[in-house]
């Protein structure tokens, strides 16, 4: 069964539309935040995100002029990523988990990434001492092949390729052969593989 949720959005509503066994979120983040951190994360909003693909989960934070320091604005999860693994509540829980350690990071320490701080901290909620930085949840039938239009060639033309995104403008890429710059050439076409 599906039920929406109507909002306000830039002057406008926007409708988003969600299944009856979804998880919510909000209670989730207060019981982490009860047992994790005992409390200390300030409340945030946290939402299901259609768009999102192959990333799990995000937390979304601004800048706080006044203490020069960061707080955590709100947290979402793939929705599509977690329906595809069968909404399973443990992996739910434990990408909730790692965006809240992020929270909690980037709020009373303003540490962001994945430090050896929030390392520790993960392994302390989940007993597991391993890398705590990507997941290997199901992604199979999500993720969305870019095509490869830019092809790179270094100054020896040893390291030759091609790549989905455009170069940042302005930046300059060096190879690791000879150290010499990077060109890119939009191709026009899918180059469809590395050389």
């Amino acid at each position: 069964m599906l039920y929406y949720i109507v909002s306000k959005n830039n002057g406008g509503f926007m409708i988003k539309l969600f299944e009856d066994n979804m998880v919510n979120l909000n209670e989730l983040f207060d019981d982490i935040n009860a047992e994790h951190f005992e409390g200390k994360i300030s409340k945030i909003p946290c939402h299901w995100n259609k768009r999102m693909t192959t990333t799990a989960g995000r937390v979304f934070y601004k800048m706080n002029p006044f203490k020069g320091a960061h707080n955590p604005t709100h947290i979402e999860l793939s929705y599509k990523l977690f329906k595809n693994n069968n909404m399973d509540l443990k992996k739910i829980t434990r990408t909730m988990q790692h965006e809240m350690t992020h929270a909690y990071l980037i709020e009373h320490f303003g540490e962001r990434g994945h430090t050896k701080r929030f390392q520790s901290i993960m392994t302390r909620i989940t007993g597991e001492n391993i890398n705590h930085r990507c997941h290997s949840y199901n992604t199979v039938g999500i993720k969305k092949r870019q095509e490869k239009t830019w092809k790179y060639v270094c100054a020896c033309g040893q390291t030759v390729g091609y790549r989905a995104r455009k170069p940042k403008s302005g930046a300059t890429y060096r190879a690791k052969c000879c150290k010499g710059v990077v060109t890119f050439h939009n191709i026009g076409y899918d180059g469809g593989y590395d050389i």
